[in-house]
């Protein structure tokens, strides 16, 4: 499957096309960018894939009328992307199933979506789940102690916090208990009735050290971001099931609209495709670096070596640590030795890097002297400046 996805006129983004969106993509950049609207944009277009697909299996299994509608202006509101909408705003999202069938194509144009061409073959109807990890979950254990740690909507804090508390909680039902080596904790959940506390106990140092805990809303702020963001991708990679949330999303909707009995399923539900798309803001958050670098293979095990759910990652960093820390799982893939990222590797094949600036993107991967590798140099040039001026400095 070959996904490719066309930007222009989009808040910051002049122009970004991206012609196959690989398993693991990165896109780094100042503030203000465009990393975080071209990920939503790419999240919410992905989403309307998972419903074209649904829409269509309902159709051929006897449902000829779906219960999902396109649209336009609530989307992009809940997106927060309603403002940077104009016009002149042109997006066009494109899945090629490399068999022949139709391309499935989807576009945004004059503020309206256009989903005559969203079609998809009965060969190649899949059922996806897509998850978007905001920075805003850093705020979960805080906001969980004060609300008896089970509220999942009306928080009043966004569409993103509602939709990443609501897979945290969502992650632990199957997963209570979370040991981060890399940062010397471990995370726990204490249910009692409808409540649910969170706890953090130290790993390392002394047994008196480790003799005390603490609730998780206290503890550092890279503890409150990763840990959300690791449950849930846990959760995701290793314990989502597709077929209970299909029932919940569409079988129910069946049952009150009285509509069971004409349903006659095409497909086995297990036998359809899957894959999990998940997109991540800033998971360096609050972390030192040999942290951020741990981290990230963390992510690259759960999502790529240890999975059973086949798992698609998207994330937007500030960080040189996270990038420079790609090559070193290349390097560990292509000489098949990972003594020095606890297990994890990929392949220079399946991930993609860019870098965005003045309204575009710039491919970071490179290949040189039978070579593959991402470019970093650039990342070095604000420490390279921060030289040269002490250099220039006389006493």
């Amino acid at each position: 499957m070959r996904e490719t996805i066309n930007i222009r006129n989009l808040g910051p983004i002049r122009e970004v096309c991206i012609d196959h969106i690989k398993p693991l993509t990165v896109f780094i950049g100042e503030s203000g960018s465009g990393k975080s609207t071209a990920m939503k944009i790419i999240a919410l277009f992905r989403w309307l894939n998972k419903q074209c697909n649904i829409r269509e299996y309902l159709h051929l299994s006897g449902i000829n009328r779906s219960p999902f509608r396109f649209r336009t202006e609530s989307y992009l509101s809940n997106c927060g992307l309603t403002d940077y909408v104009t016009d002149k705003t042109v997006v066009e999202y494109s899945v090629d199933f490399g068999d022949g069938s139709p391309i499935f194509e989807l576009s945004l144009k004059n503020k309206k979506l256009d989903a005559r061409r969203a079609k998809v073959s009965r060969e190649n109807i899949s059922f996806n789940k897509i998850s978007f990890i905001s920075e805003a979950r850093g705020m979960i254990p805080s906001y969980l102690a004060g609300n008896s740690g089970q509220t999942t909507k009306g928080t009043q804090l966004g569409f993103y916090f509602d939709e990443v508390l609501n897979d945290f909680l969502l992650a632990t039902q199957t997963n209570n208990k979370l040991k981060v080596p890399f940062l010397a904790v471990s995370f726990s959940v204490e249910k009692s009735g409808n409540s649910a506390k969170y706890y953090l106990t130290p790993t390392a140092g002394s047994e008196e050290n480790r003799s005390y805990r603490i609730e998780c809303r206290h503890g550092s702020s890279g503890m409150q971001n990763s840990i959300p963001l690791m449950l849930i991708l846990r959760h995701f990679t290793a314990h989502f099931d597709f077929e209970k949330a299909f029932s919940r999303s569409v079988l129910n909707y069946l049952f009150y609209d009285d509509k069971l009995t004409q349903f006659r399923p095409v497909h086995n539900l297990g036998a359809l495709p899957k894959t999990i798309f998940v997109h991540i803001e800033e998971p360096e958050l609050g972390l030192f670096p040999d942290a951020q670098c741990e981290l990230i293979n963390s992510l690259v095990n759960d999502s790529f070596i240890a999975r059973n759910n086949h798992t698609n990652i998207m994330l937007s960093t500030h960080s040189p640590y996270v990038l420079n820390h790609l090559n070193l799982l290349i390097k560990a893939s292509a000489a098949n030795d990972t003594r020095f990222t606890n297990g994890a590797k990929m392949d220079f094949d399946n991930i993609a890097a860019y870098q965005f600036e003045s309204g575009g993107i710039e491919d970071l991967k490179h290949c040189e002297n039978n070579q593959c590798f991402i470019d970093t140099n650039v990342l070095s040039d604000t420490i390279n400046d921060t030289y040269n001026r002490y250099a220039e400095l006389r006493p």
